[in-house]
């Protein structure tokens, strides 16, 4: 894995870190593709197209691919750069180009004071995350978690403690929303925490 790791991080490096680079991971990532992967790959999928081999087939290269992005995380620079870049333009971009952030809040607060709606409390959250209220939206998700579990509150509470320097919560956050979604993007946006944490030294 390291070897291949690096063969991939010399493909996508040479790309340019504000255009869209899912393509440019995805072409390097099938190009250094382990030829014992691409062989099983291709004779699973040859053999009748049977569906429970294809699933089975695809769920392997799936996999592979997202060991690949954790460790690619530690030992590649600029994908680090990419995951980061797209975590920051990609979110919210829509409520960010509307830059009507702060009446959005007072009409979602002037909401809360009548009826302390889960949804409009995490909505509000939101808005005072994109904004960079950070203790405000920390607060509204801890609210929004004390009236019961809620995986997307959950995630950006852990995104907001991410954002605040309190990676060691935050790890443990992401762990129980993957827990709890098994979406696969979770640990790679985990071992960026990781990163994060070594470099400030800040995680036990």
């Amino acid at each position: 894995m390291d070897t291949y790791a690096d063969n991939v991080c010399s493909c996508i490096s040479k790309g340019d870190l504000k255009k869209n680079n899912e393509r440019l991971l995805d072409n390097c990532s099938k190009e250094y593709l382990p030829k014992i992967e691409k062989g099983k790959q291709k004779e699973e999928i040859n053999n009748g197209f049977d569906p429970d081999v294809f699933e089975k087939a695809y769920k392997s290269v799936s996999n592979l691919m997202y060991d690949l992005q954790k460790v690619l995380v530690h030992k590649c620079d600029f994908f680090y750069d990419i995951v980061e870049e797209g975590r920051r333009t990609s979110s919210f971009k829509k409520e960010k180009a509307e830059g009507e952030i702060e009446k959005k809040i007072d009409s979602l607060t002037a909401l809360i004071n009548t009826n302390t709606d889960k949804d409009l409390v995490w909505e509000r959250g939101i808005r005072y995350f994109i904004s960079g209220e950070l203790d405000k939206a920390e607060q509204d998700f801890r609210s929004n978690l004390s009236m019961g579990k809620d995986l997307k509150s959950s995630y950006f509470l852990a995104w907001v403690l991410e954002s605040k320097g309190e990676y060691k919560e935050a790890i443990q956050l992401y762990e129980q929303v993957y827990k709890g979604n098994g979406k696969k993007y979770i640990p790679v946006i985990i071992e960026v925490v990781k990163r994060k944490a070594q470099r400030n030294s800040s995680l036990d």
